[in-house]
């Protein structure tokens, strides 16, 4: 028989550091890990387990497992333990436990063997997740397989010591590397005395010291954090709660230079042993940008209520002007039609036929005036309008009207076509303008049809209800489209059809007040269709 191989002291005190990091992560895991002989008497029980079961670890360990085991063990959990037991390395199985209440608790149970040097089995470790209210099958499957591969890594660590060493010296490595290159600056500390252990070269920069020159010293002495009495306020409570954060916390570099940083520290354990770490984020220049947006803003503000104010005084003095200029004009306008109309009475005998008709051409066009000067009144008055929001039948004002406009000629066949039930959300006085001026072109330019056509629908474009006013009448060419709604222009002589040219205007400025948008589509000599969509209310 060969002699036991005794270990170095250092070898030792790695494997003992293993273990420690084995046993910590075993109490700290989320779910209950415990160990079994091969006769199944508990010899390890974390946190988790007594959150699961209920049984602390004085109550559970040195009993059998049958203690959480339901009456009539599933024969699925029998051929699991006996895989094990012939060699098998892992088994996962979905099984009922009972708690030490009574209750029962649907788990998912990961079983690994717990192997000596040699390979031989010694006994059994089981990780048990709640699954009674699990998200998902995959997710699940995912953390369970993640636990195990963990757990297997770290029994193998502890079996090979090989294996843990060069573990632990990667692992050191790695956290190292990090430490270096972190674009953060961070600190240890002890717990105990708060003397500043290491710091990594981005802190160092940050502050402008060296290693040396803060190595073994506190932070309050080192003049980073002028505020003493509030750092060893601070400190204080780190030791008490584990945590504390600072958004905001200003930091003074050996050049007196000042700094303002976001500042966590955390307590974490460490082979056994407690460590302060803080990580220091330098957000100066996001405060100052902050700050710009901020100054931006307010600026933005103060010139919006300046333009605001400004435009309203200029709607209020265009609003004065139009009626001083339409008052103005309606006096001319009325001595012209008066005169005109005394003329052709008093003395039509005396006037040849050609005089008569200049006359005729005089008072129509003060006529006309007259109506231009009240369509820009309304679009004035229109475009001034607040919107007051409503549920508005739009299928109701369009029976409405269409019944004026039959009455006003009765004789001429024309087919009506208005799809019921169509709501919207507007203001139903201007509604109810945009779709009579609509309705009312659509009579006019179909007048020579036999018979005329006009429809009032809705249609759907990409999730959005299209409203439209169609007529089968004279049309019109799509290359003049967009004089349409430019006030006072017309595609027909006042001669064909009258009107102002403002109707469509005033549609446009309707459908703009309400955050939507109108267009127009037509062809000569096949009608034309002019659809609108409205925005939604602002909430």
């Amino acid at each position: 028989m060969e002699p036991a191989v005794r270990l170095p002291e250092c070898e030792r005190k790695r494997t003992a550091d293993a273990r420690s990091q084995l046993a910590a992560i075993v109490e700290s895991s989320e779910d209950a890990i415990t160990a079994e002989t091969l006769e199944r008497v508990i010899t390890t029980w974390n946190d988790a387990a007594q959150r699961l079961y209920g049984y602390s670890s004085e109550e559970a360990v040195g009993q059998a497992a049958s203690i959480v085991l339901p009456p009539g063990r599933s024969p699925a959990e029998e051929e699991a333990l006996e895989a094990l037991r012939q060699g098998v390395h892992v088994a996962h199985l979905e099984t009922v436990r009972v708690r030490k209440d009574g209750t029962n608790v649907d788990v998912s149970v990961t079983f690994s063997t717990i192997r000596d040097r040699e390979g031989r089995i010694i006994g059994i470790s089981t990780i048990a997740r709640d699954i009674t209210e699990r998200k998902s099958v995959e997710a699940e499957k995912t953390r369970v397989a993640t636990a195990i591969d963990n757990f297997i890594a770290i029994q193998q660590d502890i079996i090979e010591q090989k294996r843990a060493q060069e573990a632990l010296r990667a692992s050191e490595i790695r956290y190292r590397r990090l430490f270096e290159a972190a674009q953060d600056g961070i600190l240890l500390l002890d717990f105990e005395t708060s003397a500043i252990t290491d710091a990594n070269p981005f802190l160092l920069e940050l502050l402008g010291y060296t290693r040396e020159e803060i190595l073994g010293r506190k932070l309050w002495e080192i003049g980073a954090f002028p505020d003493v009495v509030r750092s060893q306020d601070n400190f204080r409570r780190l030791q008490r709660d584990g945590l504390v954060r600072y958004e905001d916390l200003p930091l003074v570099a050996k050049s007196g230079g000042g700094r303002e940083v976001e500042f966590v520290s955390n307590v974490y354990d460490a082979n056994g042993e407690q460590v302060i770490q803080c990580n220091i984020r330098d957000i100066t220049e996001r405060k100052r940008g902050a700050e710009g947006v901020k100054r931006l803003n307010e600026s933005l503000q103060r010139c919006v209520a300046e333009r605001t104010a400004q435009l309203s005084a200029a709607n209020k003095e265009l609003e004065a002007f139009a009626y001083s200029v339409a008052h103005d004009l309606r006096t001319p306008l009325r001595g012209m039609q008066g005169f005109s109309q005394v003329l052709l009475e008093r003395y039509s005998p005396d006037l040849d036929e050609q005089a008569q008709d200049y006359l005729q051409r005089i008072r129509t066009g003060a006529l006309r005036m007259g109506q231009l000067i009240d369509d820009l009144l309304d679009l004035s008055r229109i475009s001034r309008a607040e919107v007051r929001w409503e549920n508005v039948d739009l299928s109701m004002l369009a029976l409405a009207f269409a019944s004026d406009l039959q009455k006003s000629e009765p004789e001429r066949p024309v087919e009506l076509l208005i799809r019921p039930g169509l709501q919207v959300e507007g203001d139903q006085q201007l509604l109810r303008v945009a779709l009579e001026n609509l309705l009312e072109n659509a009579w006019k330019f179909s007048a020579g049809r036999q018979p005329a056509r006009i429809e009032f629908g809705v249609t759907d474009s990409g999730g959005r209800k299209v409203y439209f006013v169609r007529d089968n009448g004279v049309g019109f060419d799509m290359a003049y489209v967009g004089k349409l709604f430019a006030p006072f222009q017309r595609l027909h002589a006042v001669t064909e059809f009258p009107g102002t040219g403002m109707g469509l205007v005033t549609v446009q400025r309707i459908v703009r007040k309400h955050g939507g948008e109108v267009w127009a589509e037509g062809a000569l000599a096949q009608g034309a269709t002019f659809s609108f969509a409205l925005g939604e209310r602002e909430r």
